[in-house]
């Protein structure tokens, strides 16, 4: 019975999977200034999912039924999750950007650096003293490892959080900084809580399992469903850019200004200069044969049949 239960989770785990990426990837597809980023930090959250989290339970299971033993079980059932570290490493980064750029915030590139040379640093530390453990013969400590990513990955989600409810800007989507908190928030309080009861009963492996993998589908297919639809405003919006060649970064101004943003606003939401912002407008009047943003912005409603979102 354990092992078809395990089996049928992994189905579901696959298809939260799948319905995060590809809902993520179709905003993407949209040109939200977002979208990049919540896109790769799913796809990350992901791989840590199967590579960190399943991989570890099959070389357990296996444990379990003598298929490994001594220092190579506990060297298998503890290594995956460790190697699968910088997985979230990345997956923590990408958050915090997704909120910045989620709430028109300016994303400072210090922030980059400092980040990963430090969690770098840190990551060859703690990989250091677990190859002394492994060379000492020593087991490895899995949960205090596991229930320490878990309090990392929320204070992440409380900093993401944090830029959320600090904007003073509407966000660049229908849900409120609230809305969007609660969605990724909620799932990865309850998947932390069940982390640290997961030595009690190997049922609560399910159900951290689920609420990890929940959390991965939840924002993404929300935030596609709420701001789109196969045949909507954004599909036409992007038969409209498809029809003018409007780039990437051109469809991103093009719904800025019929927002009613100013230059100055739109380069500070796109973290681009303001002649950069002219030089893209400019090369839009061009190609879509308009002298002005009036002009723009009627044609943009003429073509998706409501104002842009």
């Amino acid at each position: 019975m354990k092992p078809i239960i395990f089996i049928l989770t992994f189905a579901v785990s696959a298809g939260l999977s799948s319905l995060g990426i590809i809902s993520s990837y179709r905003l993407k597809q949209q040109n939200h200034s977002f979208a990049s980023s919540l896109f790769y930090y799913k796809v990350f959250l992901v791989a840590f999912g199967f590579y960190g989290i399943w991989s570890h339970l099959f070389f357990n299971y296996l444990a379990e039924n003598a298929l490994l033993s001594g220092l190579a079980q506990h060297g298998l059932v503890g290594i995956f999750p460790i190697l699968g570290i910088p997985l979230l490493i990345v997956a923590w980064y990408l958050f915090v950007k997704f909120c910045s750029e989620i709430s028109s915030k300016r994303f400072p590139m210090v922030f980059t650096a400092g980040y990963f040379i430090s969690l770098i640093i840190i990551f060859l530390l703690v990989g250091l003293y677990f190859q002394k453990q492994l060379n000492t013969k020593e087991i490895i400590d899995l949960q205090f490892i596991i229930r320490t990513m878990s309090v990392v990955n929320l204070s992440f989600i409380v900093l993401g959080g944090i830029i959320l409810l600090s904007s003073k800007r509407k966000t660049n989507v229908s849900f409120s900084s609230i809305q969007l908190l609660a969605m990724e928030v909620i799932p990865f309080i309850l998947f932390s809580i069940a982390l640290f009861m997961l030595s009690s009963h190997w049922f609560m492996a399910i159900i951290t399992i689920m609420f990890y993998f929940s959390a991965i589908a939840i924002l993404p297919a929300l935030l596609y469903f709420k701001t789109s639809g196969s045949n909507g405003p954004a599909a036409d919006f992007n038969g409209f850019c498809a029809k003018y060649e409007i780039s990437k970064r051109e469809a991103e101004i093009i719904r800025e200004i019929c927002k009613g943003k100013t230059n100055q606003e739109i380069a500070d939401s796109l973290y681009i200069t303001l002649q950069t912002v002219k030089d893209h407008t400019h090369r839009i009047y061009l190609k879509t044969r308009v002298s002005n943003r009036v002009q723009l912005t009627n044609l943009v409603n003429e073509a998706i049949g409501s104002t842009t979102s």
